[in-house]
């Protein structure tokens, strides 16, 4: 009993170490993204501006630039880490993630399609692609089940399955699309905080911070 409780104890202080790194090596990227750039600000005029300082210059750019894409980064990554985080604990195994088991490439397929094919720009996509990835899960749910038997591991290899067959599509889509849509799909794709504005931020913790409490209260539950 003594040793169980020395290997939970040794386990807990690892992960407590790991958090502290993290959370630093945060701390670290955050500094760097409002410092660095097309020009260079000290950490000292940094801290100024967003103490309510204005500097010529450097609070335009730290304001409505910087500050703006470090937030939306730190957010949607958390949302990220999140989705991770729920789906493991849903699925009981480390390598459940959105991506692994097809829901991310299902969303992949639906944005593709709607860009490339239908010629549809804006939220809309976002939205349909939202509404595709829950579809998808449930027909990886669906297809789960055989004889009215469920298990976890057979849902993680159908959504395997699945998700390589989305990604297949996905590409056959990029690869006949014109050269000038690419650029923009793959932007969707890959994502990015170009256009991430201060009006937009308020929105965005508002729905990470709810949507996280309320996931953590259902995880308690499975």
């Amino acid at each position: 009993m003594t040793d169980l409780n020395y290997g939970f104890k040794k386990r807990a202080l690892r992960w407590k170490v790991v958090v502290l790194a993290l959370f630093i090596m945060s701390l670290i990227l955050i500094a760097c993204e409002l410092c660095f750039g097309s020009v260079y600000y000290p950490v000292k005029d940094i801290i100024r501006v967003l103490l309510g300082e204005n500097i010529d210059g450097v609070s335009y750019a730290v304001n409505n630039v910087r500050l703006p894409r470090m937030i939306g980064a730190v957010f949607s990554g958390f949302a990220f880490g999140i989705a991770g985080y729920v789906f493991q604990n849903l699925l009981h195994n480390p390598l459940a993630s959105p991506d692994v088991i097809g829901i991310s490439a299902g969303t992949s397929t639906a944005a593709v399609f709607l860009i490339l094919v239908l010629n549809i720009r804006g939220g809309v996509v976002s939205l349909v692609a939202m509404v595709f990835g829950i579809v998808t899960a449930m027909a990886i749910y669906r297809l789960s089940i055989i004889k009215g038997h469920f298990t976890y591991g057979r849902m993680i290899l159908v959504g395997i399955a699945v998700s390589a067959l989305l990604r297949a599509i996905t590409s056959y889509l990029l690869a006949k699309a014109a050269e000038y849509d690419v650029g923009s799909t793959m932007q969707w794709l890959s994502g990015s905080l170009n256009g991430v504005q201060m009006e937009d931020v308020p929105a965005l913790i508002v729905v990470v911070v709810v949507l996280t409490f309320v996931l953590i209260s259902f995880t308690r539950h499975m």
